[in-house]
Order: C-alpha cells, then sequence, then structure tokens
C-alpha cells in the first residue's frame, strides 16, 4: 500500500473518530436535557411559569393579558423550553363545565369543554374552504334536530370523519363560518368534536367536547365565547 493511501485512511480514521466523539457529546447532552426538563403541565413546569393551582392566575399570550379566575385549570405551554417566562407562554389550556347555569370550573366529564388559546393560527375563510374541498365530497345534509349541516366526508377517519355546520345563521365572532369537525363513524355514535375561532385581541381559541353534546352546540359555543372575553383583559402595550 502506498504511503498517499495510508495517510488517507489515517485521515478518514481521524475524521471518524471526531464524529463519533461529536455525537456522543450531542446524545449526552440530549439526556441530560431530557431528564432534566420537566414534564408538561407539571408542578414544576407551572412554577416556571408563575402559575398557582387554585389560584387566580394572569397569563400573557402574544402581548394578550388573560386572567383566570381562582379554581379554573390553568395550563401554559411554552415551544421551547429556554424561553419559558413566568407569567408568559405560547398558548394555554382550560376547561369550563357547561353543565352549570354560567360557565364554572369543571366538574364532571360529562360536561367539560376543553379551551386553548393559543398565539398560532387565524380565522380564514379561504382556507377552511380548502379544508372542507379536501375533506368533503359534497353539501350533505341538514340534520334538523341539530340546526346542523353533516357534510359528506372523504373518508379519511380521525377528526374529519364527520364535519357539521350550523344552517341556521350562527357565526363565528368575526362573522365567520363554524365548522365542528367530529371523530367516531357516526352522528349516532359520535366521538369527541372542535372548532375554533379567532379572538378579536387576535388570540386563536380552539375548543372540544364530547360528540354526545352535539344536541347543545349553540350553548356551549355561547359559554366559551363569554367565558374567553371574560378573562381577556388587553394587550400588553
Amino acid at each position: 500500500m502506498s504511503r498517499l493511501s495510508v495517510s488517507f485512511l489515517s485521515i478518514c480514521k481521524k475524521i471518524a473518530v471526531v464524529i463519533i466523539f461529536a455525537l456522543l457529546i450531542m446524545l449526552a447532552k440530549y439526556v441530560l436535557f431530557s431528564e432534566s426538563r420537566p414534564a408538561s403541565n407539571s408542578e414544576e413546569y407551572l412554577v416556571q411559569h408563575g402559575i398557582k393551582k387554585g389560584w387566580e392566575n394572569e397569563l400573557i399570550i402574544r402581548g394578550v393579558a388573560l386572567k383566570f379566575p381562582a379554581g379554573y385549570p390553568v395550563n401554559p405551554y411554552t415551544d421551547r423550553d429556554k424561553n419559558i417566562v413566568k407569567g408568559r407562554a405560547d398558548s394555554v389550556e382550560t376547561s369550563i363545565d357547561v353543565n352549570s347555569d354560567k360557565f364554572m370550573p369543571p366538574k364532571y366529564a360529562s360536561g367539560t369543554v376543553q379551551i386553548r388559546i393559543s398565539d398560532k393560527g387565524s380565522e380564514d375563510s379561504e382556507s377552511l374552504a380548502d379544508y372542507l374541498k379536501y375533506t368533503t365530497k359534497g353539501a350533505g345534509s341538514k340534520v334538523e334536530n341539530l340546526e346542523l349541516n353533516n357534510y359528506i366526508t372523504a373518508g379519511r377517519g380521525g377528526w374529519a370523519n364527520l364535519i357539521l355546520e350550523p344552517f341556521d345563521g350562527t357565526k363565528t365572532p368575526m362573522g365567520g363560518r363554524i365548522i365542528f369537525s367530529c371523530n367516531g363513524k357516526s352522528l349516532s355514535s359520535p366521538g369527541g368534536c372542535r372548532t375554533s375561532y379567532q379572538h378579536s385581541s387576535g388570540l386563536l381559541v380552539e375548543y372540544f367536547f364530547s360528540g354526545y353534546s352535539l344536541s347543545r352546540w349553540k350553548e356551549i359555543n355561547s359559554q366559551v365565547v363569554s367565558f374567553v372575553d371574560s378573562i381577556t383583559l388587553r394587550r400588553e402595550i
């Protein structure tokens, strides 16, 4: 073997050793980071965001201040752990009990509506039209007792397995269309349902509820909108 070949092999071995060493360092950092990283919504994670369970809490999302009354669950989330700051988050999840006369902290699973407020997404009529075009085959039929139009879906399963829209003229606070995406095989055995709208503050509001509560969609929508309005204090200057 020539000296040139030996030299080349030696260089390759050195490069390989350097690469392996670098990968080991990266792996070690990942393991250490994973072990030290608090789980989302753990006590430590909540403390890092300045949240106290059972207390009145205030959280700022994209410059919008939200104030949660005592007793409501407040589960903040920040995309990157290094960006966690007390009193701030990229999104937050809470829930209300729609079985009560007025929105209250959840007591029973059957009446619980999960609400997620985030700085990601917007109410876009064109995107919604594209979504319906992709997930449905036709206008479907009216379900008179629900006052919802049941679209014929493209059979993609998941959340798009059942798609419904009010035909009574009910709109989002910004005047957009309300679309309920539900899982489950049919309206006789629905799973969970969800929809979203954009708040006047600019934040996106998503809410999730049991498909068996579809008959109460007007009440649920009204309570969610009222609740989010009530906790939205101001836009930070």
